[in-house]
């Protein structure tokens, strides 16, 4: 394996992203469930993207330097806070600052001054880093999936 280009995030564009982009974000989506202990096929996670770029209020941008893929953030405006629904940095470029970075400029640049932002974590990583964001716990969680049809 050869060695990791380390990437300033400030060399990185910040690209709206699309259903054109759901193969790509799909890769990321399916290391992000790995990183957790979980599985998701490709296909199955770019269902479940293509989903969410659908639900209304929905914004999407990719990480990238030049062409090359770093990563993806997918949120929602609330009005009072934003939820940010899935933030993504590619395996190979994680534990090197470009995460926490990345999040700075989508803090200061993108998202609305002066509202909170929310989200949510339930398992390391992600909660180490997000308490290194600056973020700390304000809720419990619960969800259930969809309910079948009664017969």
């Amino acid at each position: 394996m050869g060695a990791v280009m380390e990437i300033r995030a400030a060399d990185a564009a910040l690209e709206p992203a699309g259903n054109a982009d759901i193969p790509v974000l799909a890769g990321f989506y399916v290391q992000m469930y790995a990183a957790h202990g979980h599985r998701i096929g490709p296909e199955a996670a770019s269902a479940k993207l293509a989903k969410m770029l659908q639900a209304p209020g929905q914004s999407a941008l990719m990480f990238k330097h030049g062409e090359r893929p770093l990563g993806f953030v997918i949120w929602v405006d609330l009005g009072d806070h934003v939820f940010i629904r899935n933030y993504v940095i590619d395996a190979a470029h994680r534990g090197r600052g470009l995460g926490s970075a990345l999040f700075a400029r989508l803090r200061d640049e993108i998202l609305p001054p002066g509202r909170p932002v929310r989200l949510e974590a339930t398992a390391d990583p992600s909660l180490r880093f997000w308490k290194a964001q600056g973020f700390s716990a304000w809720s419990s969680g619960m969800r259930s999936d969809a309910i079948e049809e009664h017969s």
